[in-house]
């Protein structure tokens, strides 16, 4: 499997050579690319392994000062991806909200092709990251209903994801005993990344499952398919959903650490950049399918952003 994605800095960075056992908390010695990078302000520890049809790293920051870190995905990928330290906010290079991991939480994403942006204060993180081959999640999934729609559903987005879902006692010691098995040597290491890694898919797919029926989750799931429509207001989100404004913002708030208005004006400008890039339309032309009653409104926007 090729590496599916790389991290790019900002930042002027050394490069220590040799493993980083002796400075990383997590070491395996199985990993296949290892790196230990030290900056200005911060020391960065990645270790990689590639064993098809799953792809991990594990990374380990810790920083002095907010990191400017992005990373670049090379092809259609899925991951499932641990924040076990720290939490971070991804977005587009634009500002556009992706998602937020949160501490001891984990979840199943998907990234098109393209760069994103990891908001990193200072502080110390840690994260697992797993990348899967498509045509083994697809006979994985076929049992496991919520991946699999979900597989089936977003092949076209951009970018998507399932709920971020907390690292309960039994998945916490599947990732303890597939951290030993990488431990041990590449031997029969294939059965048992096999073994561990569907056995914590097919919890997450019962926690998704449940968390998807949550009010956040539901508030997201009418604004992803209508954000574009002119009329969409908290007031109007409160009364379709039968909820109060407090609920409504705050639960949204607490989940995804973004507004609903956040959120759907984010979506709103991707929509807007994408057409006047792809059919090169000036913004009287798309306001209105952007989601807006008037140019001016979308213009505002864009300036808020810093797009014009």
């Amino acid at each position: 499997m090729n590496i599916p994605y790389t991290f790019h800095y900002r930042s002027p960075t050394e490069e220590v050579a040799g493993k980083p056992k002796n400075r990383s908390r997590y070491p395996f010695a199985t990993a296949t690319h290892h790196r230990h990078l030290i900056f200005p302000t911060a020391d960065f520890i990645i270790q990689q392994l590639d064993f098809p049809p799953f792809f991990i790293e594990l990374f380990e920051l810790k920083t002095e000062d907010t990191f400017p870190l992005s990373y670049e995905v090379f092809s259609r990928q899925y991951f499932l991806f641990f924040m076990l330290e720290g939490s971070i906010t991804f977005t587009t290079p634009e500002g556009f909200y992706v998602s937020h991991a949160k501490s001891g939480h984990f979840a199943f994403a998907y990234n098109d092709k393209g760069k994103y942006v990891l908001d990193l204060p200072s502080g110390r993180y840690t994260a697992l990251c797993i990348a899967y081959h498509p045509d083994w999640l697809l006979f994985f999934t076929e049992d496991q209903p919520v991946l699999n729609n979900f597989l089936l559903k977003n092949h076209l987005a951009e970018h998507t994801m399932l709920p971020y879902c907390r690292i309960d006692r039994g998945v916490g010691g599947w990732l303890r005993s597939l951290y030993s098995e990488l431990q041990k040597g590449r031997g029969s290491l294939d059965g048992q990344l096999r073994y561990y890694i569907s056995l914590i898919l097919e919890r997450y797919n019962q926690l998704a499952e449940a968390k998807l029926q949550t009010l956040p989750w539901q508030v997201k799931e009418y604004l992803d398919i209508n954000f574009s429509f002119p009329e969409l207001s908290i007031k109007y989100l409160t009364e379709h959903l039968m909820v109060s404004k407090e609920q409504l913002r705050g639960q949204f708030q607490a989940e995804f650490k973004v507004s609903p208005h956040h959120y759907y004006t984010c979506k709103r400008l991707a929509l807007a950049r994408k057409l006047m890039s792809t059919y090169n339309l000036p913004l009287r032309k798309i306001f209105h399918e952007a989601g807006y009653n008037d140019e001016s409104a979308l213009r505002y926007e864009m300036k808020q952003f810093g797009l014009l």
